[in-house]
């Protein structure tokens, strides 16, 4: 039996699991279930003056943000990284894409684990689409 058919499809958010359950969408077949924890950023938004900690909302996939395609975004709503969250496993890397310092954002750290969901990992580019299971506690993540 596979990692993915033994992953309990009641435990992501309702957008995702109605996904899979129809059939819609399935996970690529490099996706990790299980894995050893991994240290990762990620931008959040945040005003200059604001640290409060991070949630689970600035963990939000486009699907769960309700984000539809751009001009110049290839969102593609059938694809399971549209339901995953993106995280990198270097920070310089989140600095460059979201142009830091960047007085809306700020880089949120910690770790990436199985017992919070599934993951992609691209060992080129160390991007990292995380499928968070619903009500997940991210108190290891900090802002740094």
């Amino acid at each position: 039996m596979s990692d993915e058919k033994e992953v309990n499809y009641e435990k992501f958010p309702a957008i995702l699991k109605k996904k899979l359950e129809a059939g819609v969408i399935s996970f690529p077949p490099e996706t990790k279930f299980t894995y050893n924890s991994m240290i990762a950023y990620r931008a959040v938004a945040r005003n200059i003056d604001d640290f409060s900690p991070v949630s689970r909302k600035d963990f939000k996939s486009y699907a769960e943000e309700g984000r539809k395609r751009t001009r110049k975004q290839l969102i593609d709503e059938n694809n399971a990284t549209y339901y995953g969250t993106s995280l990198f496993l270097e920070r310089g890397i989140v600095e460059n894409i979201m142009k830091f310092p960047n007085p809306n954002k700020k880089i949120a750290c910690g770790s990436v684990s199985q017992e919070k969901g599934p993951c992609l990992v691209n060992e080129e580019t160390k991007h990292v689409c995380w499928w968070l299971f619903d009500n997940v506690c991210l108190d290891d993540f900090k802002i740094v």
